[in-house]
């Protein structure tokens, strides 16, 4: 009742029933076929990690394996990064404390530039980003250099633990001054 009293903003031709009222044109179809393959996918997950029972347990399931999987990453990262020399960790470091946040990690090296370093990850075919990462505000709050932000390594539930231990492998023969 309520979207049938709200004005939509439309051509004349369009008539004032729902939903066309406000979903004029073609429906967005690989936007829903997208959508409807990754709930397929996130179903599947859930299945191969044991669950059974309705779609949504399965959907259920699936998040809390990729989130238990995400956590030993994050854990393995951020245990890694402690001893790598000048690297500095935003936001909780703690591993005991890693469901306080995403599994992605921002660092920084203190004599490094962050760019030079996700280049050089690059060149060993390691790709994550450097910069502010469209987080201009939380960089100038950290007093951070714009032009340079932060190295940030995400990591997802198809990440294996083998990938982390060359990222560190990597990042640690790259930032050591004594090798």
């Amino acid at each position: 009742a309520l979207l049938e009293e709200l004005h939509a903003y439309k051509c004349r031709c369009v008539g004032e029933e729902l939903p066309v009222k406000f979903e004029s044109g073609t429906p967005q179809i690989e936007l829903l076929a997208g959508l409807t393959a990754t709930v397929d996918y996130f179903a599947w997950l859930g299945e191969a990690c044991g669950a059974t029972g309705s779609r949504r347990e399965k959907i259920a399931a699936a998040y809390k394996a990729m989130e238990g999987h995400e956590a030993a990453l994050t854990r393995q990262l951020l245990a890694g990064l402690k001893e790598i020399p000048e690297i500095e960790v935003f936001g909780v470091s703690n591993p005991n404390e890693v469901a306080r946040r995403v599994p992605t990690v921002a660092i920084r090296h203190a004599s490094r530039k962050t760019h030079a370093i996700a280049e050089a990850l690059a060149a060993q075919g390691i790709f994550l980003w450097s910069g502010h990462n469209y987080a201009l505000e939380v960089v100038r709050q950290l007093g951070l250099p714009e032009d340079e932000g932060v190295v940030r390594i995400g990591m997802a539930h198809y990440n294996t633990e083998e990938e982390i231990e060359r990222v560190l492998t990597v990042l640690f023969s790259l930032l050591s001054p004594n090798l």
